[in-house]
């Protein structure tokens, strides 16, 4: 069909078909932005006059929602924060202390890297575990919720094969990671 029309007549077609596309671009996008825009200085002004006004009840109640949410970010930054002095959060005495109760051999122990993160230090280590998979199921769980040990970001299960006795065995190996103050 466009075959058979001319380049001019092409040209002519493009030309006209651009108004309504770009009237059509203008409503969807720039009127769209320049409302939010306006908006937004709206509320930036009402902002700087209640400060200027200096209204009490204004003021405290962003000031506790500050708070609230203050405490909301420490509490989770306190939650995978390094701590290898607390028996309790140390991830080598809880994943030892894990295998020995559950009848799974810990492997490898080692740490991998530090990366710096915007602002934050995280540092990665690596827990391989071998024995049954729902134990080893359980300790990511264990090591995420109930001791709060670290993130773990990956989990890798894999089998291996012991060529002396023909026998299979299960590998877990978790990557956990904390933040270092």
């Amino acid at each position: 069909m466009f075959a058979a029309i001319g380049y001019k007549k092409k040209l002519q077609l493009l030309g006209i078909s651009i108004v309504p596309v770009l009237v059509l671009c203008y409503q969807l996008s720039v009127k769209k932005t320049v409302e939010e825009y306006e908006k937004y200085q709206q509320v930036a002004g009402q902002t700087e006059q209640a400060g200027q006004m200096g209204q009490p009840g204004q003021r405290m109640a962003s000031m506790s929602a500050l708070a609230s949410r203050q405490a909301r970010v420490e509490g989770l930054y306190n939650r995978f924060v390094l701590d290898t002095f607390a028996a309790d959060r140390n991830l080598l005495a809880i994943a030892s202390n894990y295998c020995r109760s559950n009848d799974l051999t810990l492997k490898e122990y080692r740490t991998i890297s530090v990366a710096r993160i915007d602002s934050l230090q995280v540092l990665t280590r690596v827990v391989t575990v071998e024995g049954r998979f729902i134990p080893g199921l359980k300790m990511i769980y264990e090591l995420e919720t109930k001791r709060n040990a670290g993130r773990v970001s990956c989990a890798v299960f894999g089998t291996v094969v012991d060529h002396q006795d023909k026998s299979t065995r299960l590998d877990c190996t978790l990557y956990v990671q904390n933040l270092i103050p």
